[in-house]
């Protein structure tokens, strides 16, 4: 998750907060640094606007689920019938 934040962030005016990614974890447990450089090749299969493209399809999936007040609207901030975390 902090990597596709990251992707995201590149292209827009946060830039520098993209490169604050944790290090990679080993099979023990222990921490190792990595740069942004070193996940986006490690990642080729991820656009920058990844994390957008999935916000975008989780929308449509919802309605058919469960169907906002106001069909074909759509927003990572609403509330009540308007929210993504709503429920049946």
């Amino acid at each position: 998750l902090y990597y596709l934040i990251s992707r995201f962030l590149t292209t827009g005016p946060c830039r520098r907060a993209a490169e604050l990614l944790p290090g990679r974890l080993d099979w023990l447990g222990n921490e190792h640094p990595r740069t942004y450089e070193d996940v986006v090749a490690a990642n080729r299969h991820v656009a920058p606007d990844h994390l957008l493209q999935i916000c975008k399809q989780i929308g449509p999936l919802l309605d058919k689920e469960v169907p906002s007040c106001v069909p074909g609207v759509h927003s990572l901030l609403g509330s009540g019938k308007q929210s993504m975390l709503r429920t049946a």
